[in-house]
Protein backbone atom coordinates (compact mmCIF):
# COMPACT_ATOMS: atom_id res chain seq x y z
CA UNK A 1 0.00 0.00 0.00
CA UNK A 2 2.87 2.50 0.59
CA UNK A 3 4.92 1.81 -2.07
CA UNK A 4 1.19 2.02 -3.72
CA UNK A 5 0.70 6.17 -2.41
CA UNK A 6 4.34 6.66 -2.89
CA UNK A 7 4.35 6.03 -7.08
CA UNK A 8 1.29 7.94 -7.56
CA UNK A 9 2.25 10.92 -5.56
CA UNK A 10 5.53 10.98 -6.83
CA UNK A 11 4.03 11.00 -10.62
CA UNK A 12 0.91 13.09 -9.81
CA UNK A 13 3.00 16.29 -10.67
CA UNK A 14 3.11 14.66 -14.14
CA UNK A 15 -0.23 14.05 -14.06
CA UNK A 16 0.82 10.00 -15.04
CA UNK A 17 -0.95 8.78 -11.75
CA UNK A 18 -4.53 9.25 -13.86
CA UNK A 19 -3.39 6.53 -16.16
CA UNK A 20 -2.72 3.71 -13.57
CA UNK A 21 -6.16 4.98 -11.27
CA UNK A 22 -8.46 4.64 -14.70
CA UNK A 23 -6.43 0.97 -15.58
CA UNK A 24 -6.88 -0.45 -12.08
CA UNK A 25 -10.34 1.42 -11.09
CA UNK A 26 -12.73 -1.58 -12.10
CA UNK A 27 -10.51 -4.11 -10.02
CA UNK A 28 -10.14 -1.30 -7.46
CA UNK A 29 -14.02 -0.82 -7.41
CA UNK A 30 -14.42 -5.00 -7.21
CA UNK A 31 -12.23 -5.32 -4.59
CA UNK A 32 -12.36 -2.44 -2.06
CA UNK A 33 -16.07 -1.37 -2.27
CA UNK A 34 -18.49 -4.00 -3.91
CA UNK A 35 -17.44 -7.14 -2.14
CA UNK A 36 -15.08 -5.98 0.31
CA UNK A 37 -17.46 -6.85 3.50
CA UNK A 38 -17.14 -10.61 2.24
CA UNK A 39 -13.75 -11.28 2.19
CA UNK A 40 -13.66 -10.24 5.64
CA UNK A 41 -16.63 -12.72 6.34
CA UNK A 42 -14.27 -16.05 7.83
CA UNK A 43 -13.82 -14.49 10.80
CA UNK A 44 -17.22 -13.89 12.20
CA UNK A 45 -18.35 -17.56 10.45
CA UNK A 46 -16.10 -19.26 12.50
CA UNK A 47 -16.13 -17.42 16.08
CA UNK A 48 -18.19 -20.19 17.16
CA UNK A 49 -15.09 -22.34 16.96
CA UNK A 50 -12.82 -20.12 19.29
CA UNK A 51 -15.97 -19.46 21.79
CA UNK A 52 -16.30 -23.05 22.32
CA UNK A 53 -14.12 -23.85 24.73
CA UNK A 54 -14.34 -21.23 26.98
CA UNK A 55 -16.65 -21.51 30.21
CA UNK A 56 -20.17 -19.68 29.21
CA UNK A 57 -19.91 -17.20 32.48
CA UNK A 58 -16.22 -16.30 31.11
CA UNK A 59 -17.98 -15.38 27.71
CA UNK A 60 -20.50 -13.58 29.02
CA UNK A 61 -17.94 -11.34 30.94
CA UNK A 62 -15.64 -11.17 28.14
CA UNK A 63 -18.36 -9.83 25.58
CA UNK A 64 -19.04 -7.09 28.14
CA UNK A 65 -16.15 -5.75 28.31
CA UNK A 66 -15.60 -6.05 24.35
CA UNK A 67 -18.76 -4.25 24.06
CA UNK A 68 -18.10 -1.62 27.13
CA UNK A 69 -14.11 -1.20 25.06
CA UNK A 70 -15.53 -0.70 21.65
CA UNK A 71 -18.35 2.38 22.60
CA UNK A 72 -15.46 4.20 24.62
CA UNK A 73 -12.96 3.44 21.84
CA UNK A 74 -15.72 4.79 19.60
CA UNK A 75 -16.34 7.90 21.86
CA UNK A 76 -12.73 8.38 22.05
CA UNK A 77 -11.41 8.26 18.77
CA UNK A 78 -13.95 10.28 17.78
CA UNK A 79 -14.27 12.90 20.05
CA UNK A 80 -10.46 13.19 20.00
CA UNK A 81 -10.34 13.10 16.38
CA UNK A 82 -12.38 16.33 16.41
CA UNK A 83 -10.47 18.09 18.89
CA UNK A 84 -7.10 17.84 17.09
CA UNK A 85 -8.69 19.23 14.06
CA UNK A 86 -9.77 22.26 16.27
CA UNK A 87 -6.66 22.66 17.96
CA UNK A 88 -4.60 22.58 14.36
CA UNK A 89 -7.19 25.16 12.99
CA UNK A 90 -8.41 22.99 9.91
CA UNK A 91 -11.58 22.85 8.38
CA UNK A 92 -12.82 19.41 6.09
CA UNK A 93 -13.23 20.50 2.84
CA UNK A 94 -13.79 17.51 0.63
CA UNK A 95 -11.62 16.51 -2.73
CA UNK A 96 -13.35 18.19 -5.86
CA UNK A 97 -13.83 15.32 -8.50
CA UNK A 98 -12.98 15.71 -11.93
CA UNK A 99 -15.17 14.86 -14.70
CA UNK A 100 -13.64 11.56 -15.21
CA UNK A 101 -14.41 10.88 -11.73
CA UNK A 102 -10.59 10.62 -10.19
CA UNK A 103 -9.83 12.96 -7.08
CA UNK A 104 -7.10 14.53 -8.30
CA UNK A 105 -4.34 15.57 -5.27
CA UNK A 106 -4.38 18.90 -6.44
CA UNK A 107 -8.30 19.58 -6.73
CA UNK A 108 -8.83 20.08 -2.94
CA UNK A 109 -10.51 23.73 -2.49
CA UNK A 110 -8.10 26.44 -1.09
CA UNK A 111 -7.78 26.56 2.35
CA UNK A 112 -7.99 30.50 1.53
CA UNK A 113 -11.53 29.58 0.37
CA UNK A 114 -13.62 27.19 1.82
CA UNK A 115 -15.20 24.66 0.01
CA UNK A 116 -18.71 24.45 1.78
CA UNK A 117 -19.80 21.47 0.83
CA UNK A 118 -21.71 19.59 4.26
CA UNK A 119 -21.24 15.78 4.02
CA UNK A 120 -24.73 14.16 5.15
CA UNK A 121 -23.81 10.08 6.62
CA UNK A 122 -26.46 7.74 6.57
CA UNK A 123 -27.82 7.38 9.81
CA UNK A 124 -27.72 11.52 9.97
CA UNK A 125 -31.64 12.89 10.93
CA UNK A 126 -32.53 8.69 10.63
CA UNK A 127 -32.12 9.62 6.44
CA UNK A 128 -30.92 6.55 3.74
CA UNK A 129 -28.33 7.45 1.24
CA UNK A 130 -28.74 9.50 -1.73
CA UNK A 131 -26.93 10.10 -4.45
CA UNK A 132 -26.21 13.21 -3.31
CA UNK A 133 -24.00 12.19 -0.30
CA UNK A 134 -22.86 8.59 -0.80
CA UNK A 135 -22.72 5.73 -3.61
CA UNK A 136 -22.99 2.77 -1.12
CA UNK A 137 -26.71 2.28 -2.38
CA UNK A 138 -24.87 1.11 -5.63
CA UNK A 139 -24.64 -2.18 -4.60
CA UNK A 140 -26.48 -4.02 -6.42
CA UNK A 141 -26.46 -7.72 -7.46
CA UNK A 142 -28.04 -8.90 -10.75
CA UNK A 143 -30.50 -11.46 -11.15
CA UNK A 144 -27.65 -13.60 -12.77
CA UNK A 145 -25.59 -13.52 -9.63
CA UNK A 146 -28.82 -15.01 -7.29
CA UNK A 147 -29.24 -17.79 -10.15
CA UNK A 148 -26.25 -18.74 -10.46
CA UNK A 149 -24.82 -19.13 -6.78
CA UNK A 150 -28.24 -20.41 -5.60
CA UNK A 151 -27.96 -23.08 -8.30
CA UNK A 152 -24.17 -24.25 -7.36
CA UNK A 153 -24.98 -24.21 -3.58
CA UNK A 154 -28.43 -26.42 -4.70
CA UNK A 155 -26.24 -28.81 -6.69
CA UNK A 156 -23.45 -28.88 -3.77
CA UNK A 157 -26.03 -29.72 -1.26
CA UNK A 158 -27.52 -32.80 -3.37
CA UNK A 159 -24.03 -34.10 -3.59
CA UNK A 160 -23.60 -33.93 -0.36
CA UNK A 161 -26.57 -35.64 0.41
CA UNK A 162 -25.68 -38.41 -1.81
CA UNK A 163 -22.25 -38.86 -1.89
CA UNK A 164 -20.40 -40.63 1.25
CA UNK A 165 -18.45 -38.89 3.70
CA UNK A 166 -14.25 -38.60 3.60
CA UNK A 167 -14.46 -39.06 -0.09
CA UNK A 168 -12.97 -35.91 -2.80
CA UNK A 169 -17.17 -35.35 -3.84
CA UNK A 170 -18.03 -34.96 -0.49
CA UNK A 171 -15.11 -32.80 0.21
CA UNK A 172 -15.77 -30.49 -3.04
CA UNK A 173 -19.17 -30.45 -2.22
CA UNK A 174 -18.76 -28.79 1.08
CA UNK A 175 -16.75 -26.28 -0.26
CA UNK A 176 -18.88 -25.29 -2.84
CA UNK A 177 -21.52 -25.36 -0.46
CA UNK A 178 -20.04 -22.96 2.70
CA UNK A 179 -18.91 -20.48 -0.29
CA UNK A 180 -21.87 -20.32 -1.89
CA UNK A 181 -23.82 -20.06 1.30
CA UNK A 182 -21.39 -17.27 2.23
CA UNK A 183 -21.73 -14.72 -1.01
CA UNK A 184 -25.55 -15.46 -1.22
CA UNK A 185 -25.60 -14.21 2.62
CA UNK A 186 -23.60 -11.14 1.27
CA UNK A 187 -25.60 -10.62 -1.19
CA UNK A 188 -28.83 -11.27 0.73
CA UNK A 189 -28.07 -8.87 3.82
CA UNK A 190 -27.13 -5.71 1.24
CA UNK A 191 -30.67 -6.39 -0.57
CA UNK A 192 -32.20 -5.84 2.90
CA UNK A 193 -34.40 -2.80 3.20
CA UNK A 194 -32.55 -0.07 4.88
CA UNK A 195 -34.34 -0.29 8.02
CA UNK A 196 -33.23 -3.87 8.78
CA UNK A 197 -30.11 -2.55 7.68
CA UNK A 198 -30.17 0.16 10.59
CA UNK A 199 -30.29 -3.16 12.97
CA UNK A 200 -28.73 -6.07 11.75
CA UNK A 201 -25.96 -4.73 9.12
CA UNK A 202 -24.85 -7.00 6.30
CA UNK A 203 -22.03 -8.69 7.44
CA UNK A 204 -24.52 -10.56 10.00
CA UNK A 205 -26.27 -11.57 7.70
CA UNK A 206 -22.90 -12.87 5.67
CA UNK A 207 -21.99 -14.90 8.85
CA UNK A 208 -25.05 -15.88 9.78
CA UNK A 209 -26.68 -18.12 6.39
CA UNK A 210 -22.97 -20.24 6.44
CA UNK A 211 -23.43 -21.04 9.99
CA UNK A 212 -27.49 -21.87 9.66
CA UNK A 213 -26.30 -24.07 6.48
CA UNK A 214 -23.40 -25.74 8.67
CA UNK A 215 -25.58 -26.69 11.15
CA UNK A 216 -28.58 -27.71 9.20
CA UNK A 217 -26.15 -30.24 6.82
CA UNK A 218 -24.20 -30.52 9.32
CA UNK A 219 -27.40 -32.35 11.55
CA UNK A 220 -28.25 -34.45 7.75
CA UNK A 221 -25.31 -36.08 6.98
CA UNK A 222 -24.26 -36.89 10.42
CA UNK A 223 -20.82 -34.95 10.05
CA UNK A 224 -21.91 -32.34 12.68
CA UNK A 225 -21.96 -28.59 13.11
CA UNK A 226 -18.61 -27.94 14.51
CA UNK A 227 -16.52 -30.45 11.83
CA UNK A 228 -18.58 -28.42 9.34
CA UNK A 229 -16.98 -25.11 10.41
CA UNK A 230 -13.55 -26.62 10.71
CA UNK A 231 -13.61 -27.69 7.01
CA UNK A 232 -14.93 -23.73 6.32
CA UNK A 233 -11.31 -22.24 7.28
CA UNK A 234 -8.09 -24.74 7.44
CA UNK A 235 -5.88 -22.48 7.55
CA UNK A 236 -3.91 -24.09 5.01
CA UNK A 237 -2.96 -26.52 7.83
CA UNK A 238 -2.14 -30.29 6.22
CA UNK A 239 -2.63 -31.93 9.54
CA UNK A 240 -6.33 -30.59 9.66
CA UNK A 241 -8.37 -33.77 10.26
CA UNK A 242 -11.35 -32.20 9.05
CA UNK A 243 -10.58 -31.64 5.36
CA UNK A 244 -8.52 -33.71 3.19
CA UNK A 245 -7.27 -30.81 1.34
CA UNK A 246 -5.34 -27.82 2.07
CA UNK A 247 -7.97 -24.76 2.18
CA UNK A 248 -11.81 -24.05 2.80
CA UNK A 249 -14.09 -21.55 1.31
CA UNK A 250 -12.33 -19.00 4.21
CA UNK A 251 -9.24 -20.05 3.03
CA UNK A 252 -9.78 -18.60 -0.64
CA UNK A 253 -11.93 -15.66 0.57
CA UNK A 254 -9.05 -15.00 3.24
CA UNK A 255 -6.47 -14.78 0.47
CA UNK A 256 -8.07 -11.54 -0.95
CA UNK A 257 -6.87 -9.25 2.04
CA UNK A 258 -3.72 -8.85 0.73
CA UNK A 259 -5.15 -7.47 -2.40
CA UNK A 260 -7.79 -6.02 -0.11
CA UNK A 261 -4.10 -3.69 0.96
CA UNK A 262 -2.97 -2.75 -2.15
CA UNK A 263 -6.62 -1.59 -3.34
CA UNK A 264 -6.42 0.73 -0.46
CA UNK A 265 -3.69 2.48 -1.62
CA UNK A 266 -5.32 3.60 -4.48
CA UNK A 267 -8.72 4.78 -1.85
CA UNK A 268 -6.39 6.74 0.19
CA UNK A 269 -4.52 8.38 -2.61
CA UNK A 270 -7.92 9.39 -3.95
CA UNK A 271 -8.40 12.09 -1.24
CA UNK A 272 -4.11 12.54 -0.40
CA UNK A 273 -4.49 16.19 -0.82
CA UNK A 274 -7.16 16.07 2.24
CA UNK A 275 -5.28 13.64 4.50
CA UNK A 276 -2.54 15.72 3.97
CA UNK A 277 -4.12 19.19 5.45
CA UNK A 278 -5.09 16.74 8.20
CA UNK A 279 -1.93 14.75 8.76
CA UNK A 280 -2.17 15.36 12.64
CA UNK A 281 -5.88 14.38 13.09
CA UNK A 282 -4.95 10.97 11.56
CA UNK A 283 -1.41 10.38 12.84
CA UNK A 284 -2.59 11.58 16.48
CA UNK A 285 -6.10 10.43 16.25
CA UNK A 286 -4.74 6.69 15.48
CA UNK A 287 -1.40 6.70 17.94
CA UNK A 288 -3.70 8.06 20.96
CA UNK A 289 -6.71 5.57 20.17
CA UNK A 290 -4.96 2.67 19.49
CA UNK A 291 -3.67 3.04 23.52
CA UNK A 292 -6.63 4.21 25.05
CA UNK A 293 -7.93 0.59 23.48
CA UNK A 294 -5.58 -1.59 24.37
CA UNK A 295 -5.54 0.38 28.28
CA UNK A 296 -9.33 0.56 28.75
CA UNK A 297 -9.44 -2.87 27.40
CA UNK A 298 -7.01 -4.18 30.35
CA UNK A 299 -8.61 -2.05 32.58
CA UNK A 300 -12.35 -3.42 32.30
CA UNK A 301 -10.83 -6.68 31.93
CA UNK A 302 -9.00 -6.83 35.46
CA UNK A 303 -12.02 -4.70 37.01
CA UNK A 304 -14.42 -7.44 35.94
CA UNK A 305 -12.20 -9.95 37.30
CA UNK A 306 -11.82 -12.23 34.11
CA UNK A 307 -9.14 -14.77 34.34
CA UNK A 308 -5.31 -13.67 33.76
CA UNK A 309 -5.25 -15.48 30.29
CA UNK A 310 -8.39 -14.45 28.95
CA UNK A 311 -7.88 -10.85 30.20
CA UNK A 312 -4.30 -10.76 28.18
CA UNK A 313 -6.32 -12.54 25.18
CA UNK A 314 -8.56 -9.88 24.50
CA UNK A 315 -6.13 -6.49 25.29
CA UNK A 316 -5.16 -6.40 21.20
CA UNK A 317 -8.96 -7.00 20.45
CA UNK A 318 -8.86 -3.60 18.17
CA UNK A 319 -6.05 -4.51 16.39
CA UNK A 320 -6.16 -6.60 13.11
CA UNK A 321 -5.60 -10.34 13.44
CA UNK A 322 -2.23 -10.57 11.56
CA UNK A 323 -0.76 -7.83 14.30
CA UNK A 324 -3.29 -8.50 17.29
CA UNK A 325 -1.73 -12.19 17.69
CA UNK A 326 1.93 -11.11 18.38
CA UNK A 327 0.94 -8.35 21.06
CA UNK A 328 -0.90 -11.44 22.69
CA UNK A 329 2.28 -13.69 21.94
CA UNK A 330 4.34 -10.54 24.26
CA UNK A 331 1.72 -10.13 26.76
CA UNK A 332 1.61 -14.36 27.12
CA UNK A 333 -2.07 -14.67 26.70
CA UNK A 334 -3.76 -17.50 23.64
CA UNK A 335 -3.57 -16.79 20.35
CA UNK A 336 -6.98 -18.46 20.21
CA UNK A 337 -8.21 -15.98 22.90
CA UNK A 338 -7.13 -13.68 20.84
CA UNK A 339 -8.38 -14.10 17.57
CA UNK A 340 -11.76 -15.15 19.59
CA UNK A 341 -11.56 -11.64 20.71
CA UNK A 342 -10.84 -9.95 17.31
CA UNK A 343 -13.39 -11.59 15.54
CA UNK A 344 -16.08 -10.49 18.40
CA UNK A 345 -14.87 -6.68 18.41
CA UNK A 346 -15.05 -7.13 14.53
CA UNK A 347 -18.71 -8.23 14.89
CA UNK A 348 -20.24 -6.12 17.60
CA UNK A 349 -18.40 -2.86 15.63
CA UNK A 350 -19.69 -3.61 12.47
CA UNK A 351 -22.85 -3.43 13.54
CA UNK A 352 -23.19 -0.97 15.86
CA UNK A 353 -20.03 1.76 15.00
CA UNK A 354 -22.11 3.80 12.62
CA UNK A 355 -24.95 4.76 14.91
CA UNK A 356 -22.21 5.31 17.68
CA UNK A 357 -20.08 7.46 15.56
CA UNK A 358 -23.12 9.65 14.74
CA UNK A 359 -24.07 9.69 18.99
CA UNK A 360 -20.86 10.66 19.49
CA UNK A 361 -20.66 13.40 16.72
CA UNK A 362 -18.52 12.41 14.28
CA UNK A 363 -20.12 13.69 11.10
CA UNK A 364 -17.48 13.81 8.28
CA UNK A 365 -15.93 11.02 6.68
CA UNK A 366 -12.47 11.97 8.22
CA UNK A 367 -13.30 11.66 11.57
CA UNK A 368 -15.89 8.37 10.83
CA UNK A 369 -13.36 6.78 8.90
CA UNK A 370 -10.72 7.17 11.61
CA UNK A 371 -13.13 6.19 14.60
CA UNK A 372 -14.48 3.01 12.29
CA UNK A 373 -11.42 1.16 11.49
CA UNK A 374 -10.14 2.17 15.20
CA UNK A 375 -13.14 0.51 16.70
CA UNK A 376 -13.62 -2.55 14.47
CA UNK A 377 -10.26 -2.63 12.95
CA UNK A 378 -11.00 -4.90 9.32
CA UNK A 379 -14.57 -4.77 9.86
CA UNK A 380 -15.18 -1.56 10.65
CA UNK A 381 -13.23 -0.55 7.27
CA UNK A 382 -15.52 -3.25 5.47
CA UNK A 383 -18.62 -1.53 7.05
CA UNK A 384 -17.66 1.95 5.67
CA UNK A 385 -17.12 0.35 2.57
CA UNK A 386 -20.50 -1.35 2.52
CA UNK A 387 -22.67 1.91 3.72
CA UNK A 388 -20.14 4.83 3.40
CA UNK A 389 -17.30 4.49 0.89
CA UNK A 390 -16.37 8.63 0.66
CA UNK A 391 -15.03 7.68 4.09
CA UNK A 392 -13.08 4.74 3.24
CA UNK A 393 -9.41 6.00 1.82
CA UNK A 394 -9.73 7.09 5.73
CA UNK A 395 -10.65 4.21 7.30
CA UNK A 396 -8.17 2.04 5.40
CA UNK A 397 -5.09 4.73 7.19
CA UNK A 398 -6.82 4.35 10.43
CA UNK A 399 -6.62 0.59 9.75
CA UNK A 400 -3.21 0.32 8.90
CA UNK A 401 -2.03 3.16 11.46
CA UNK A 402 -3.64 1.82 14.86
CA UNK A 403 -2.62 -1.57 14.40
CA UNK A 404 1.55 -0.68 13.41
CA UNK A 405 0.98 1.74 16.43
CA UNK A 406 -0.40 -0.66 18.99
CA UNK A 407 2.04 -2.82 17.40
CA UNK A 408 4.84 0.04 18.53
CA UNK A 409 2.81 0.47 22.12
CA UNK A 410 3.27 -3.06 22.71
CA UNK A 411 6.94 -3.22 22.26
CA UNK A 412 7.55 -0.32 25.25
CA UNK A 413 8.35 -2.35 28.54
CA UNK A 414 6.61 0.44 30.28
CA UNK A 415 3.45 0.34 28.41
CA UNK A 416 3.57 -3.27 27.90
CA UNK A 417 3.94 -3.67 32.00
CA UNK A 418 1.30 -1.41 32.41
CA UNK A 419 -1.26 -3.87 30.67
CA UNK A 420 0.11 -6.69 32.67
CA UNK A 421 -0.42 -4.85 36.18
CA UNK A 422 -3.73 -4.15 35.02
CA UNK A 423 -5.61 -7.33 33.71
CA UNK A 424 -2.98 -8.95 37.00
Amino acid sequence: MALIITSLVATSRYDLHLGPQKFFAPAVDWVAHKWLPCFYAPALVTLPLALAPLPPQSIVTAVFVIALGVVLTCAFTSRIAIAIRAATGTEYQPSIPQQNGQHHPSSSPSPNKPHHHPYHHPYHSGESNTKDNTHSGSIHFSQFNYYSWGTAAGAALLILILSPMKTATHAHATFVLLLSSTILGYMGGMACPESVKRVVHPMLVTALVPNVVAAGVGLLTNQGYFSMLQDYLTKGNPQNPHYMYLYGPGDVLFSFLGVIILCFGFKVFDEWTVLRRHSYEVLGATFLSAGFSMLSTAALAGFMGLPQDLARGIVPRGATLALALPISERLGASSELTAAAVALTGIIGCNFVQVLMTAFGAVDPISRGLAAAATAHGLGTAAMAAREPEGLPFAALSYALCGVSASVLACIPLFRNALLWLTG
